[in-house]
């Protein structure tokens, strides 16, 4: 039975601020094997800065049925739509590093992706990355999801997933944290610029196989700091630089060099051969601390 089928009558999807396929049962896409959905779940949430709250979660769920899981965060402006499908054709925020023939194909893998918490205003305390780690947690065991295949973060999403792999590391099998490091970083004025500047972890407590991925010339999160980050985590890690005009907002540009990267990390094959291997080979080749580019 797939995820779809065991969690839809458990969770009652609602409409959203999307669109309104919210409010339609899961459909797959043919083309791909690919099943979307939608939904939220309600869960208590402990928080770093505050009692604990009571709040509803809204994900996102598309790929092939019982493909690996890689739960995908972006920066503070992204939310739970990824990448446009043939159930939610709105353009996603990651388009340009997901979809058809890409690292992250949904027609290999099930990409899993939430609103973070707090983005909508709803919630007065200030939110650490923590908790959006700790939130993450919590809709794996609403969904039944065991472990993750791959968490991938993009900026504060990069700071979610290493606040995730010291938390929760024994339900994660490797991490690419992408423009983002141990050390807070200025977000400007977006609601969640607070949580960024309350980022910090000792990167010696992270433990799982991880890649981290800079942009020389990214003002927000310097090279040093992915350097500085690389050599302290405490289990198997690499760094991989880009070169790019963009900075910070390489990332969403894609391009072949990150789809490579990328496809390194999850062990993903190139397009239209095999099956996902398991992700992370660098277990095996990569000591702690180690710097590779």
């Amino acid at each position: 039975m797939s995820l779809v089928e065991r969690t839809t009558p458990a969770f009652a999807s609602t409409p959203s601020h999307h669109d309104a396929a919210d409010a339609a049962p899961p459909a797959a896409d043919t083309a791909t094997r690919c099943v979307a959905v939608r939904g939220e779940v309600e869960v208590v949430l402990p928080m770093r800065h505050a009692d604990p709250r009571r709040l509803r979660l809204a994900y996102e769920l598309q790929g092939a049925v019982d493909a690996p899981v890689v739960l995908v965060a972006g920066g503070v402006s992204a939310d739970r739509h990824l990448v446009s499908c043939a159930t939610f054709p709105a353009r996603g925020w990651a388009d340009a590093v997901a979809g058809a023939g890409t690292a992250l194909d949904p027609a290999r893998m099930r990409l899993l992706a939430f609103d973070h918490v707090g983005a909508d205003g709803r919630l007065d305390p200030p939110v650490d990355a923590a908790d959006q780690a700790d939130a993450s947690a919590l809709l794996l065991d609403a969904l039944g999801i065991a472990r993750l295949h791959a968490f991938v973060g993009y900026s504060y999403g990069a700071m979610v997933g290493l606040q995730f792999a010291v938390r929760h590391g024994g339900r994660l099998a490797c991490l690419v944290a992408v423009s983002g490091a141990h050390r807070a970083y200025p977000a400007g004025q977006q609601r969640l610029s607070e949580s960024t500047e309350l980022h910090r972890l000792d990167p010696a407590s992270v433990r799982v196989p991880t890649t981290v991925v800079a942009v020389d010339g990214d003002q927000l999160v310097p090279l040093s700091d992915a350097v500085d980050l690389v050599e302290a985590i405490g289990g198997p890690a690499r760094l991989r630089v880009l070169r790019s005009p963009y900075g910070h907002d390489a990332f969403l540009k894609g391009g072949q060099r990150i789809d490579a990267i990328l496809r390194s990390a999850l062990g993903a094959p190139a397009s239209g051969q095999g099956a996902v291997s398991p992700p992370c080979r660098l277990a095996s080749s990569t000591a702690p601390g180690a710097v590779r580019r």
